[in-house]
């Protein structure tokens, strides 16, 4: 009977896959070992994994049936001498929860299911594509940091805000991903496909802010493609002249104007100067404005003619593959 009852057990592991996810398991701990929520996880992964071949191999016994079971849990429990790493081992603790839970069943109901599922969907919907943090965290663009009580702080460090661009600065390069424990347990993550440069706000034990660091291989910023970079660049340039048909090209992120990329913009107001190096089919547009700083007219230029406009007005003329400045 002893036989029987731990080969039904092992045949469930077997039939569920069970020693493939236990394979899996201790990679992912390889991988997060300095992680102890992962551990923990693992520990809970093991425990609920024989409780469920165990309501498994027992599903249509009887009270009695499910004693005997029990009875030879505990006698395979006595004659375990050490714990390893690669079975499903059980301490006093983990084996009276299975033996009460062999002897008080309560079956799951339609519902019981449905709300572990919302529940587990739930959590990888949190927790999918963020930058992790621990703590409590507001993800944000620079536009809303920029409206936050702690921006008053930044500026003091070099760190502004472009209204025109809606885009952050810090030390001249414009930042991707900033982070800042304001609080204990509290952040503000700004995330921003434009910027390059990844900054964390550095505060004393006051909570006082003393400076930024430089971080280098930031998963958001690793991530970002170079068409997202660019659409992200031009967001503002096709908000302001979008009525106009300036439109961002979804796939490669340049902008377009009447079937062309537009390799060049001069504009005397609003947003200025925007100069990019695209090779094939670029065209210019020069903005021309009211006296009281509206768009009267866009004109279409030919890549020679927004260069000589170009080099004319700020000395950058385009050589048939980038744009340079002139020499002095």
């Amino acid at each position: 009977k002893t036989l029987e009852l731990v080969l039904n057990h092992e045949y469930v592991h077997i039939r569920r896959g069970d020693y493939l996810w236990k394979i899996f398991m201790m990679f992912v701990v390889a991988l997060h070992w300095f992680n102890p929520m992962v551990w923990l996880m693992q520990i809970y992964f093991t425990r609920d994994m024989e409780l469920s071949c165990d309501y498994k191999v027992t599903e249509h016994m009887c009270r009695e049936e499910r004693v005997g079971y029990a009875q030879t849990l505990i006698s395979f429990a006595e004659k375990r001498s050490k714990i390893t790493w690669s079975c499903n081992c059980f301490g006093e603790k983990p084996m009276k929860e299975r033996i009460r839970l062999l002897m008080k069943r309560r079956k799951q109901t339609k519902l019981g299911i449905v709300c572990s599922m919302i529940i587990l969907l739930l959590s990888f919907t949190a927790f999918a594509g963020t930058e992790y943090v621990a703590g409590e965290q507001s993800t944000s663009t620079a536009k809303e940091l920029a409206a936050t009580a702690q921006y008053q702080e930044y500026e003091n460090f070099a760190v502004y805000y472009d209204t025109d661009f809606e885009h952050m600065s810090y030390d001249g390069g414009l930042i991707g991903y900033l982070e800042d424990e304001y609080e204990p347990g509290v952040f503000h993550i700004m995330n921003d496909a434009a910027g390059r440069l990844a900054i964390r706000a550095i505060r004393d034990e006051q909570g006082v802010l003393t400076g930024f660091q430089e971080l280098e291989n930031v998963e958001y910023l690793n991530q970002v493609s170079e068409e997202e970079h660019r659409k992200a660049m031009m967001r503002p340039y096709e908000k302001i002249y979008g009525e106009y048909g300036v439109t961002c090209d979804e796939t490669t992120g340049y902008l377009v104007y009447q079937g062309h990329i537009i390799n060049a913009i001069r504009d005397s107001g609003g947003l200025g100067t925007l100069v990019i190096s695209v090779v094939e089919n670029g065209t210019g547009l020069q903005i021309h404005r009211n006296g009281d700083g509206s768009i009267r007219e866009i004109e279409v230029l030919s890549i020679e003619e927004i260069s000589s406009v170009l080099d004319e007005a700020i000395g950058v003329h385009w050589t048939g593959f980038a744009w340079e400045g002139r020499a002095e």
